[in-house]
């Protein structure tokens, strides 16, 4: 039987970087680019994390995620994988059957209890591994809140930046600590 502090996993949970305006952006939403600001800052993220052993990427399928860890995949020697339940309201996963994609209150749940999902399975599967992930705004903290309530975690401070990341370590499948890192 393992011991309790051998079944840890560190996840880094990246917003990704500051991205083309939607205003100015007249195309599918999936493939808005970073912006150029935004490349620096992948760089700048990949920078503070590639020293940190990751073993595993995911990302939202959106472009402005999968570039947003390019420069840290790149340098560590990692692919990135799709992961479609870190999407936002537009990439993600089709609603069920009982969701309204016109209730905000709705959409938000249904997209914290979706990526919840994911990284528990990941908390399950990368024990004694590090794994970054990438997704949106509007993804992130509704999945910090569901974890901080069911875990009684209360970090020191609360941050939601583009280009930031927290840091989540867990204790088998249990959170234990979290702590933000403001953007570069």
């Amino acid at each position: 039987m393992p011991r309790a502090y051998d079944l840890v996993m560190i996840l880094y949970v990246v917003r990704h970087a500051k991205a083309i305006a939607k205003k100015n952006w007249h195309g599918d939403d999936l493939i808005r680019p970073l912006n150029t600001p935004g490349q620096q800052q992948s760089v700048e993220i990949a920078n503070s994390l590639r020293t940190r052993d990751i073993e595993f990427a995911f990302s939202s399928p959106s472009l402005r995620c999968r570039q947003t860890l390019d420069p840290l995949v790149s340098d560590i020697e990692i692919p990135i994988e799709d992961a479609v339940l870190l999407g936002d309201r537009k990439s993600g996963p089709r609603w069920p059957p009982f969701a309204d994609p016109d209730d905000d209150h709705k959409t938000m749940a249904w997209m914290g209890r979706r990526s919840l999902c994911f990284v528990d399975e990941l908390a399950d599967r990368f024990t004694n591994s590090s794994v970054v992930i990438c997704s949106h705004g509007d993804v992130i903290p509704v999945l910090l809140d569901l974890l901080f309530i069911r875990d009684d975690v209360a970090p020191k401070k609360f941050g939601n930046a583009k280009g930031s990341t927290w840091t989540l370590t867990f204790n088998g499948p249990k959170l234990h600590k979290a702590q933000y890192h403001p953007a570069p």
